[in-house]
């Protein structure tokens, strides 16, 4: 009961000094420039000379300045962070509610962890992992989203991504392990989906168990818009299903039951 009352306090001043930092940063960035004073000079009447605006760009960075690296990042709902959401962490993050970063490099735990292009590597553990870029490394989680790539391996009690059903991801790699109750590649992938229902929307190279599993195979329609690394990709296409219900277009047969590869 003692530790519990130390880590509520503990929290509760956690808190209180991002506010008070986020207060100090905002009264900087309001705070009014002093008047400069000016003295007339007196010119001649055929003086080309006029007056030119002075906009100093330090003057400007000054007024919005945030570290872009930074090794803890404290997060109550972005933007209530310190350091702010710009910044890449390399080292420690903990969200307390949700929080967002440009990267993230280390372990990262918390309630909502949202990474943004600039990836995630080492170790998530939250209540939903979120990253924009690549992640490298391993996520804990109810949920985990890798919308980019995924290199490492996923463990969620719901919902596992990899990749996303973006233009620009689709010719995206990723590899490794998901399991959770419904994992989804939409990216090309290598490695092993353990859950539920498993699904593979674009190439899925190696095993796939659950009571539902479906790998979907790219069109061939659209053969001369892919790329000749992805064309290679899918002639090594090797799925191997095992489960109650398998789909796959280019198995033995299209649905099976038990095995299908």
């Amino acid at each position: 009961m003692f530790k519990t009352k130390k880590f509520i306090v503990f929290f509760v001043v956690a808190l209180m000094g991002i506010a008070l930092c986020q207060a100090a940063e905002s009264k900087k960035t309001s705070k009014p420039k002093k008047a400069v004073k000016t003295v007339k000079v007196s010119k001649p009447a055929n003086s080309s000379m006029s007056s030119k605006p002075t906009n100093d760009p330090k003057d400007i960075e000054s007024a919005c300045k945030c570290s872009k690296k930074t090794m803890i990042e404290l997060g109550f709902f972005s933007p209530i962070q310190y350091p702010c959401e710009d910044t890449i962490v390399t080292g420690f993050r903990f969200s307390s509610l949700y929080t967002y970063n440009k990267g993230m490099n280390g372990f990262d735990c918390g309630i909502i962890c949202d990474s943004g292009l600039d990836g995630t590597t080492g170790m998530q553990m939250a209540l939903s992992n979120r990253t924009a870029g690549v992640m490298k490394g391993i996520s804990f989680g109810l949920v985990n989203m890798a919308e980019t790539e995924m290199r490492g391996i996923q463990i969620a009690g719901l919902y596992n991504q990899a990749g996303s059903d973006s233009l620009d991801n689709a010719y995206s790699t990723s590899s490794g392990v998901q399991c959770a109750f419904i994992n989804a590649a939409d990216s090309i992938f290598s490695g092993m989906q353990l859950g539920a229902i498993n699904i593979s929307n674009i190439v899925f190279k190696g095993l796939q168990i659950g009571l539902i599993n479906y790998s979907e195979h790219p069109s061939d329609v659209f053969d001369d818009f892919q790329t000749k690394d992805f064309k290679e990709q899918k002639k090594k296409r090797s799925c191997v299903q095992i489960g109650v219900l398998n789909f796959n277009p280019k198995g033995i047969f299209p649905i099976t039951f038990l095995i299908n590869f």
